[in-house]
């Protein structure tokens, strides 16, 4: 399931990650949109977050978080020490051990 959203969450956390330079645990939990061919999918506090009031397209907004947009999970090197996050949509977490 949501095989057709994958590269659409995995896009949307790396560019939070390496472009917009948000924290792992940020890039991973900020709320996300995808287009399904009808309508977009927005969960609750994106467009808040993009400054929008209203998106100009047909759109469905959902009342809260939801596993439709996926669950990543990741690891990255912050300078000189481990960052882990797993997505809350996943009842997810991540423990670094030394």
């Amino acid at each position: 399931g949501g095989a057709g959203r994958i590269p659409y969450m995995i896009n949307e956390v790396i560019a939070r990650y390496f472009k917009a330079g948000q924290s792992l645990e940020d890039s991973i939990e900020r709320p996300r949109i995808h287009f399904d061919g009808k309508l977009f999918q927005i969960e609750p506090g994106w467009l808040e977050e993009a400054g929008l009031n209203a998106l100009d397209a047909e759109s469905n907004i959902w009342s809260k978080k939801s596993l439709y947009f996926g669950g990543p999970h990741a690891a990255a090197i912050e300078g000189d020490h481990l960052e882990a996050h797993g997505d809350t949509r996943r009842i997810g977490f991540a423990l670094v051990s030394q």
